[in-house]
This record gives C-alpha cells, structure tokens and sequence, in this order.
C-alpha cells in the first residue's frame, strides 16, 4: 500500500472512530506514531498534486504546521504545480485544525477565482471561525460568500455562536428558524450545540426546556419544533454529559442531582465515562456527600468498566479536601 492509501486510511480511524475506551487510545496512539514514520520515511519520487494532498493531511493530523507549509511551499513554488479543489481543502483543514484560520482564509481567498468553493471549504472555513470563537466573523462570511447553507454548515455556524465570548445565543436561535423554515433536519448534534451554548452562557433553564422537549417522550413545548409528528432523539453520553456539568458549574446542583437520578432511572443503555465520574464526585462534593462520591469511585470502575485515570481521583482529592476530610 502507498503512503498516500495510508494517510487516507489513517484518516478514516481518526475522524470515524470516536475513543470509546481506554484500549482504543492505546491503538490511535499506536497509530500516530505508524503515522508518523511513514511520513518521516516518505520521498516524493513522483511530484504529484494528489500525494502533496495526503501528506499535508497526515502532518496536519500530527500537528505538524512548520510541515505543512514547507509541503505546500514545495508543490506551488518549488514544483510548480497548482492544487486542485480536494488538496486545497486538505490545506485549509490543516490549518484551521492547527489553530491558523487566518492562513485558511487567505488561502480560500487566494484561490477562489481559480478554484471553485465548494461545501467542505466552506464548512472547514466556518469550522476555524468556531474554534476562534469568532462567531461575528462566521456569520459575515457567510453574508459575504453567499454560501449554499446545508446542515453540517448551519450546525458549524450554530457552533459558533454557542462558543462565542459574548452572548450570542439569539443568532443561534435565528438559525434554527431558518433551518426549519429550509425543511433541514435538526439531529442531536444541532440541539447538543444549542444545550452546550446555553449552559455556556448560564442559560441553565433554556438548555433543559431543550432536552425536555426533543429528548423526553413529553414535554414543555419551545418554538422551535422538529415537526409534531417527530419522535424524540435518543440522548447519548455527551447530552447527559453536557447537562450534568452545565447544571454543576452553573451551581444548580439540586437540579443537577434530580438530573443525575432521572438519566440512571430512565435510560436502561446509558454507560457513564470517565467525565461523567467526575461531574457526579464534583456535584456530590458541593452538596456535602462525600460518601456518595467515594462510592461511585469504588463501584462504578467494575460495573462500567472504567479506568481511573489522574482527572478522577484530581475531583476526589478537591472533594474531599473542600469537606475537611
């Protein structure tokens, strides 16, 4: 197999395959370092646009940014040779998943007239503005590009504003309208972002008349509606998650607490992380119960098979400190 198969390949794992358990982390580390000597021993024999493309990609993954330039550098000036629209969205990817959403602009700007934007640019582009937390940004762009938005890029942008430093969860709202008004779907990703950016923001009461309304089989009901003859989304781990913690850094730990029983009473398949471990020893330890902290430390790891690591007992150490044990 070629190195360029093999980036693709390795590309595929680590965008696919979410870290589920502590083995699987073993194996994506053992693969990066896979990654890493392909890459090292790599010599472009045959200057070509595809391969520049997939070894940009790989040393994007590896956090390489000196690399990717020096790639880059070497394909257009060195080699001559014009990028075509999947390794300039490699490039742009690259950069905004090194923290250079500028560079990915200037890049996306530079090309524009020779090479036609398509959905992932734009999403990418939309991506870097998110993770800047430079939601303003996101929406002129937007504005500005007329970009065709489909869900993944109404998500991104949604993103955005529930990341934004300043409140901008009104934006957030607008775009769901228009989302429904284009008759897209609204998944778990779209309200998982709206519930994270409420909670963000101390909107404790706004993310929980969310989860009621398209999570719970009944509800109060918001203006925002996925169609009445909807059934309810299947919450996962990041929703429960994402309550929980809001509710406890919100310091709304009662409502937080009656969370914590519902989600373990009601939902038979739910299989708590190492996060969720150390959401319930936080809330515990505020609420002056210890024991029931130390309890869940000793019972949880064999009856959900979690390793400890150093965030858990980090919590326990500050829970029981915090109670003068």
């Amino acid at each position: 197999m070629n190195s360029q198969k093999l980036v693709f390949n390795f590309l595929h794992v680590f965008t696919h395959e979410p870290i589920l358990s502590h083995k699987r982390y073993l194996i994506k580390f053992y693969l990066l370092r896979r990654l890493r000597r392909i890459l090292d021993n790599n010599e472009i024999k045959f200057p070509n646009v595809p391969t520049y493309g997939s070894l940009i990609k790989g040393w994007g993954i590896l956090k390489n940014v000196q690399k990717i330039f020096e790639l880059w550098a070497e394909m257009v000036d060195h080699c001559g040779l014009q990028p075509d629209d999947i390794t300039l969205g490699c490039m742009i990817d690259a950069c905004v998943s090194n923290g250079k959403g500028d560079h990915a602009l200037h890049l996306f700007n530079t090309y524009r007239k020779t090479i036609k934007p398509n959905a992932i640019m734009f999403s990418t582009i939309l991506k870097g503005f998110a993770l800047e937390r430079r939601a303003t940004d996101a929406l002129q762009f937007v504005k500005d590009n007329n970009v065709e938005m489909n869900e993944v890029s109404f998500n991104t942008l949604i993103d955005a504003c529930c990341r934004s430093t300043v409140n901008m969860m009104s934006s957030a709202e607008n775009l769901l309208e228009e989302m429904v008004a284009q008759n897209l779907k609204l998944d778990i990703i779209t309200f998982g972002t709206m519930i994270k950016g409420y909670m963000a923001h101390g909107l404790v009461d706004h993310a929980i008349l969310i989860y009621r309304k398209h999570f719970c089989a009944s509800g109060s009901r918001g203006e925002i509606s996925r169609g009445e003859a909807s059934a309810p989304l299947v919450p996962n781990e990041v929703i429960f998650n994402t309550l929980l913690d809001g509710c406890v850094k919100n310091n709304r730990l009662e409502q937080a607490l009656d969370l914590f029983h519902e989600i373990f009473t009601l939902t038979k398949n739910f299989r708590p992380s190492h996060f969720t471990l150390t959401i319930a020893i936080k809330l515990y330890g505020r609420l002056g119960k210890v024991e029931r902290a130390m309890e869940l430390v000793a019972t949880w790891p064999k009856q959900y098979h979690i390793q400890l690591n150093n965030h858990v007992f980090t919590c326990l150490l500050s829970a029981l400190l915090n109670n003068k044990w």
